[in-house]
């Protein structure tokens, strides 16, 4: 009945035919490529497709439209992006699809996977810029509030980076030249270091130093310079970065030259290659006062098709990584702007909030796989869905009890 009601208040509205024939042929071109499959491809089911989907879309630009007006704001939406992303993380780290279903494992992990980190950054300079418009020393303050977090549970993973580092040593020792034991004393505190203020004491934890040295760069430059030419500057280290993603593509001489980079760094997954670019992005946009832009649905629309566009042709290439996608860049803009900009579109219904949760799901969830290898990742392969869940279900159960610790013992560093 609603669909009904919005087709009657739009039959004549010339934009809803246009974006019915657009959706349409984006449909078509999905069947053609095999992504649209079985029932799915039925003529009858693209038709159906079509028209929900131009009714949707005409129905979110008239909800958007009222709250810009009224310049309602709904950061509820964020929340969930935010919980949604921290999912997909981890089960891009689980991969449960693979050697299964190769069109999910492609979709989780070099598609939608990818836009989840850069919505971490963009969304954290979003409301650092609102917070620093009434604190104007915010940004250091944030840094030091968030430090003793980062530093506490870098500790805590070492053990587990350690204890990885010996399980395969006879696989890392192929790569390194042999260092007598007074080498490694020396060499010790200094990897420590550079794992802290690069790589992360694991893998996930990147983000942290990314996140302070975007930051910190924001910080000083803002001081002497505009933020858009920091934010042109940005753009321009992105694209560098991204050359582990198109590295197949390059020239030889090119590849030649950046795998000195890459020998050393291993990878430009880092604050001044990727995380700078997200954080000014959303540090600018904090700074507008209005961020409507006309037809957002349907740009929202057509940039995950640009992703999905991009995801497919790059596995045509040789690749380092998909870390950076540039179709990334403008659909973490409109997916931003679209969420803040929408209804609710769920309500939490339990008391902890999705802060919180979503937090420690990042932070928590390689703890919960390296414990769970010795006892429930053993079993086949064929059960990686069930081994999925089982990983989510204990990662939820730990954040919990750590939450319910913080805040019986106020421990404001957990």
């Amino acid at each position: 009945m609603k669909l009904f009601n919005i087709y009657k208040n739009n039959r004549k509205n010339l934009f809803f035919y246009l974006d019915f024939l657009f959706l349409l042929c984006v449909c078509i071109w999905l069947k053609n490529i095999n992504v649209l499959q079985n029932g799915f491809a039925h003529p009858f089911a693209i038709l159906i497709f079509s028209f929900c989907g131009s009714c949707f879309i005409e129905y979110q630009k008239q909800v958007q439209a009222k709250r810009e007006k009224d310049n309602q704001l709904n950061y509820d939406n964020l929340d969930w992006l935010r919980y949604i992303s921290a999912i997909l993380v981890l089960l891009l780290h689980l991969r449960p699809f693979q050697n299964q279903i190769d069109a999910l494992d492609l979709s989780i992990n070099n598609i939608i996977g990818r836009i989840c980190v850069p919505l971490f950054f963009l969304i954290t300079g979003y409301f650092v810029a609102k917070k620093q418009m009434k604190q104007p020393d915010y940004i250091r303050h944030y840094i030091r509030s968030m430090l003793p977090f980062y530093l506490v549970w870098s500790m805590l993973y070492l053990p587990v980076t350690i204890h990885m580092f010996f399980y395969q040593r006879e696989v890392i020792q192929q790569f390194l030249p042999v260092i007598p034991l007074w080498g490694w004393i020396v060499l010790t505190p200094v990897v420590l270091i550079v794992m802290l203020v690069y790589a992360g004491t694991y893998y996930h934890l990147w983000y942290f130093p990314a996140l302070f040295f975007a930051l910190w760069i924001i910080d000083h430059w803002q001081r002497r310079f505009s933020l858009n030419i920091l934010w042109v500057s940005a753009f321009v280290l992105l694209i560098l970065g991204a050359s582990e993603t198109y590295y197949g593509i390059l020239s030889q001489p090119i590849q030649t030259f950046i795998g000195y980079y890459y020998r050393v760094f291993i990878t430009t997954r880092n604050g001044l290659f990727f995380g700078l670019f997200y954080v000014i992005f959303g540090y600018l946009i904090g700074k507008k006062q209005s961020l409507y832009t006309k037809h957002l649905p349907l740009k929202l629309f057509v940039c995950c098709i640009l992703l999905v566009v991009e995801g497919i042709l790059l596995q045509l290439i040789q690749r380092l990584n998909s870390n950076i996608m540039l179709s990334c860049i403008p659909l973490s803009y409109y997916l931003f702007v679209t969420a803040i900009y929408s209804n609710s579109w769920f309500r939490w219904p339990f008391q902890t909030s999705l802060r919180d949760l979503y937090k420690y799901y990042y932070i928590l969830h390689p703890l919960v796989i390296y414990v769970c290898s010795f006892f429930i990742l053993p079993i086949q392969v064929e059960h990686s869905v069930l081994l999925s869940l089982i990983v989510i279900f204990f990662t939820h159960l730990v954040t919990l009890f750590l939450l319910w610790i913080k805040k019986r013992c106020s421990i404001a560093w957990l």
